[in-house]
């Protein structure tokens, strides 16, 4: 470090040029031995700054210090008595977010007053009282951001108080704290810019989310319970008749995911559903005033959330059944506990393709009719008389395409009776003396315009070759 002094005739300083390791130059004047101004440049750039005045009362105290600083920003400051009174800054090179901020300082220099322009047009105005800040006061000047302003109050140890949040869209947002940390937030949608009126919330003492009611337009309101703002329960309510139930009750776990909701209907009915780690479990429906054509509906789900179990109790006693793989439907089963059908079961399996494979239908006679399907279409129909409540054992219908190709009876006494079919008309017809009752053993009448045709055989040999092979037909089902 060097310095180099001057003084005037009577010897009384000038000037003092002082030059520092870094590459500070430092340059002060003197008026009658009374510092006047001082002069810093930083020629090597060792510090963030490149030139700082400062400008001295008559008693040698600072009246105003400029500073500029590498990254172009200006800040101005004043001093009354060597105490800071204001600062001005200005950026004029765009470094910062801001073009301009003015501060203002008490008779003692504590902080007073601050004023923020940003680059977006938003300003910011904060009020200070012996250095702590009271209020501050934003607004969007450019609209910038969604909202017009905000209106924040602190209390005495510049803790946040109230803060009152004014939307482009007309939503009011207060929010009140108490010892810095939130306590109630209220939000009003004056100009009906969302479906809610109204959202209020409660939180406890830690901050934490405890309580929250939603009024909706249409006149639901729903109520949230938080523990440690965990969402645990929840309740909707359809005051004004909006949709189609009364209330839902949901509960959560203690991570929040879906444990059980309960959903009443306006026609009575009452749905139950129950969760595990958030993916539905079971659904079950209750119909206790008879506003639908069932009683109960019990409804399992896979741990994907896929449908697995599917059982529906109809009002009449018929039970439904339904099985499922990956949410596809495999199987269905029909009883009827209140005997108001003509058959017992009627169970139905589907292909891959949700398709009809085989239909099994139990009757109340005690006959069984299987029918069989390819792709979806009616492929075998086979009834079995296994109560003998008529005079045949099977009767069985073969398809082809959907149209019928054939169709046997299997009597009691062991006569057969085969019709063949072609375009759905009767091409012929061959009867079986299974028990020796006629003269013949086999008798085939076949059908054509220009008349019928009836042929008598003592022996299945000396039938044609092409109605052999309807001899004992059974559907394969």
């Amino acid at each position: 470090m060097s310095a180099s002094t001057e003084y005037d005739t009577n010897g009384v300083l000038v000037s003092r040029v002082t030059e520092f390791d870094n590459g500070v130059v430092q340059t002060e004047w003197f008026e009658n031995g009374n510092l006047i101004r001082l002069l810093k440049e930083d020629l090597d750039d060792a510090l963030n700054w490149e030139e700082i005045e400062a400008r001295y009362d008559r008693n040698s105290e600072l009246a105003g210090r400029v500073t500029f600083y590498d990254n172009g920003i200006i800040k101005e400051e004043q001093f009354e008595y060597g105490v800071r009174s204001a600062t001005i800054q200005n950026d004029t090179e765009n470094a910062a977010d801001w073009d301009g901020i003015a501060t203002f300082f008490g008779p003692t220099g504590e902080l007073a007053e601050r004023v923020t322009f940003y680059d977006n047009g938003i300003i910011k105005e904060e009020q200070f009282q012996h250095g702590t800040r009271l209020a501050t006061t934003q607004y969007d000047a450019w609209n910038a951001a969604s909202w017009e302003s905000i209106d924040t109050a602190y209390g005495l140890n510049g803790e946040l108080d109230e803060r009152v949040t004014f939307y482009d869209n007309g939503i009011v947002k207060t929010e009140q704290f108490e010892d810095g940390i939130r306590t109630r937030l209220r939000q009003n949608d004056g100009n009906n810019a969302e479906n809610w009126d109204l959202i209020e919330a409660f939180y406890n003492r830690y901050g934490d989310l405890n309580t929250r009611f939603t009024h909706y337009d249409n006149g639901i309101v729903k109520t949230e319970g938080f523990e440690e703002g965990t969402r645990t329960r929840l309740r909707q309510n359809d005051c004004d008749n909006a949709v189609d139930w009364d209330e839902i009750d949901t509960y959560f776990d203690q991570n929040g995911q879906l444990e059980m909701r309960f959903t009443r209907y306006d026609n009575g009915v009452v749905m139950t559903e129950s969760f595990e780690d958030g993916v539905r479990a079971s659904l079950s429906k209750e119909d206790g005033d008879n506003a639908a054509i069932w009683d109960e509906i019990h409804i399992f789900y896979d741990h994907t959330g896929e449908m697995a179990k599917r059982f529906t109790h109809f009002d009449n006693g018929i039970v439904k059944g339904e099985l499922f793989e990956d949410g596809t439907s495999t199987s269905v089963h029909l009883y009827d506990l209140g005997n108001v059908k003509d058959w017992h079961s009627i169970i139905t399996t589907v292909d891959e393709n949700g398709n009809p494979a085989e239909r099994v239908t139990t009757n109340d006679n005690g006959t069984v009719t299987t029918a069989s399907y390819d792709n979806g279409v009616l492929s075998a129909v086979l009834h079995e008389d296994n109560a003998d409540a008529f005079e045949w054992t099977i009767r069985g219908s073969v398809f082809e395409d959907g149209e019928l190709l054939a169709r046997q009876t299997t009597y009691d006494n062991g006569d057969e009776l085969i019709i063949l079919f072609q375009n759905q008309e009767q091409h012929a017809r061959i009867e079986v003396d299974g028990d020796g009752s006629d003269p013949w053993n086999v008798r085939i009448t076949e059908f054509s315009p220009d008349g019928n045709t009836t042929t008598e055989y003592d022996s299945f040999l000396d039938v044609p070759e092409p109605y052999q092979d309807y001899f004992g037909l059974t559907p394969t089902v």
